[in-house]
């Protein structure tokens, strides 16, 4: 959908090689922008049309990313969940958990065939959280990033947008 943004009163900061456009922060040690949080802050500042195009994904390996995708919708295909001992149908994010039964982001890795490794990240909120990860290979779409999983490991990140960027190879 064609989006036009006003700028002004916003800021413009940077988060896992992606520019964002915010809310300021003001939390110390804090990511330079914050979430426009509420319905009226959303209407001053961004406006939709009726324009609406589908979007094509790059279609990418996971050895040929580079920092410029970044914030491009790329697609990889004939990847495959890396297995761990700790979990076995692992869902793309965890479950409500701990004292207030909150969402928690998944990571996950995922390989090709030359070993390369990527990491999709789903937010606990996504609607398809719960869901468990499809098995075998898959050719995945989403929104690149750079930045750390949940281990800290630095490396590119991939965010899908629902479950049907999700295809079995």
């Amino acid at each position: 959908r064609k989006v036009t943004v006003k700028a002004k009163g916003l800021t413009l900061g940077m988060y896992n090689g992606v520019a964002e456009l915010g809310m300021r922060s003001y939390s110390p040690g804090s990511y330079q922008t914050d979430y426009i949080g509420y319905k009226t802050a959303v209407d001053k500042y961004i406006f939709r049309s009726d324009i609406i195009s589908e979007i094509s994904p790059t279609l990418k390996t996971i050895s040929g990313l580079e920092n410029v995708d970044c914030g491009k919708l790329i697609r990889l295909t004939g990847i495959e969940l890396i297995k761990t001992d700790e979990i076995d149908n692992p869902t793309w994010a965890e479950a409500p958990v701990g004292w207030d039964n909150t969402p928690r982001t998944g990571y996950r890795m995922f390989t090709d065939t030359d070993g390369n490794e990527i990491c999709i990240v789903t937010s606990g909120y996504a609607e398809f959280a719960g869901e468990e990860v499809t098995q075998g290979k898959i050719n995945v779409t989403g929104i690149l990033s750079y930045g750390k999983t949940g281990t800290g490991r630095e490396m590119f990140l991939l965010k899908m947008r629902e479950l049907k960027d999700v295809e079995i190879d």
